[in-house]
């Protein structure tokens, strides 16, 4: 997933699988059937009614779905790293 092979770019994605087989218990599954069906539920809990701090405490449906402003709660991490610091606190989301 990461284009230069450097384990920060998968942070958030690793984030994701993390809280997917933390906070949904995906473990130990008996079948290839059981798991696919556990992980796609526990995938949609998470798009749809999981809220996330990052983004204010809303789903990441709501967020997608949301017009107008969207405040950033965390830093893009190729902007920070390669000093690139000229983004507003808000991403502008249109229609």
């Amino acid at each position: 997933m990461a284009e230069s092979g450097d384990p920060n770019e998968n942070a958030m994605v690793e984030r994701v699988f993390r809280t997917l087989k933390e906070d949904f218990r995906l473990r130990g599954f008996l079948s290839f059937s059981a798991a696919s069906t556990s992980i796609g539920r526990a995938i949609h809990a998470y798009i749809n009614l999981r809220p996330h701090a990052s983004i204010g405490y809303l789903t990441p449906n709501q967020a997608h779905r949301r017009l107008g402003p969207l405040p950033l709660k965390w830093y893009p991490y190729k902007k920070v790293r390669f000093g690139n610091i000229q983004y507003s606190a808000h991403f502008q989301r249109t229609g």
